[in-house]
């Protein structure tokens, strides 16, 4: 009996110990399974935030290529607009443009003998034509043949008759675009004048004087009247001067001034006054 309780104690045991074993078992492979994942948490930290960080390193590359992209197209920009300006462009440089006094009168000067101008049109209208003693006043109706004789309308194409400037001839000279003005500085009490006189042209010089007082003097109806002294005066002289691009050539200029003539003719002993005013302008192509 003792025996037999014995074997059966130990049966007992022995399931007893195979169950807590089993039971241990089955712990065991729990903690392996929800402890593992902390371990590889703990040994790589971070490890599923590698994307993140990837993205974002991505990002600032990206950022920072746009930025150099945006600088150097800045860069190329302002190299772009400062060829312009120097000419290296290809396109016409604004500082070969003449602004100042001088580089205009030498943009003129320098083109002005090289361009082949010519004169296509001259004119010189009297405003007044007065002599004394018979009080002869060209201006009058009854005067209109002869005024019409003395006035010079020339449209035919002749040779330039355009001159260089000095300095001194010029009051003020301007710029606009291609084109430049150039106003003349008054001329006064000058005995004789020729052309290009203080940049003036198609004057009356004392030729053309002397040309016009025997019109007037064979209208009057004397003959061997005589220029005894002269007194000119050239005025409201301007210059406009259209060069091309590069400012070597110039393709049109147009001149418009004033004249007045004041002398004494003499006849026989008689010593009469004479004033005369003229209008002059005249235009000159390439």
């Amino acid at each position: 009996m003792k025996n037999a309780f014995l074997k059966k104690f130990l049966c007992v045991l022995s399931a007893a110990v195979l169950v807590f074993s089993f039971a241990a078992c089955g712990n065991d492979a729990d903690e392996k399974d929800t402890t593992a994942p902390s371990v590889l948490e703990e040994e790589n930290p971070g490890a599923d935030e590698v994307p993140d960080v990837s993205e974002s390193e991505s990002r600032d590359d990206v950022s920072e290529g746009a930025s150099e992209n945006d600088t150097q197209a800045a860069e190329s920009e302002k190299n772009d607009e400062t060829s312009a300006q120097t000419g290296n462009g290809g396109t016409a440089s604004s500082s070969s443009k003449p602004d100042s006094k001088s580089d205009i009168i030498s943009a003129y000067n320098s083109a002005v003998t090289t361009s082949g101008l010519s004169r296509t049109s001259m004119s010189q209208k009297l405003t007044k034509g007065f002599i004394s003693v018979v009080s002869y006043d060209i201006m009058a109706s009854e005067h209109a043949g002869v005024l019409n004789q003395i006035n010079v309308n020339n449209t035919s194409k002749t040779a330039s008759d355009l001159k260089a400037l000095s300095s001194s001839d010029v009051a003020s000279a301007t710029r606009n675009g291609n084109t430049v003005t150039i106003k003349l500085n008054t001329v006064s009490g000058k005995s004789s004048v020729s052309n290009g006189t203080g940049g003036y042209v198609c004057i009356i010089d004392n030729s053309r004087t002397n040309e016009i007082v025997n019109i007037i003097t064979d209208d009057i109806g004397v003959n061997g009247v005589t220029l005894a002294s002269s007194s000119y005066t050239l005025s409201n002289g301007v210059i406009t001067a259209t060069f091309n691009d590069d400012f070597t050539k110039i393709t049109k200029v147009t001149f418009t001034g004033s004249e007045t003539f004041a002398g004494k003719l003499k006849y026989l002993v008689m010593s009469i006054n004479a004033d005369v005013a003229a209008n002059l302008s005249s235009t000159y192509s390439a």
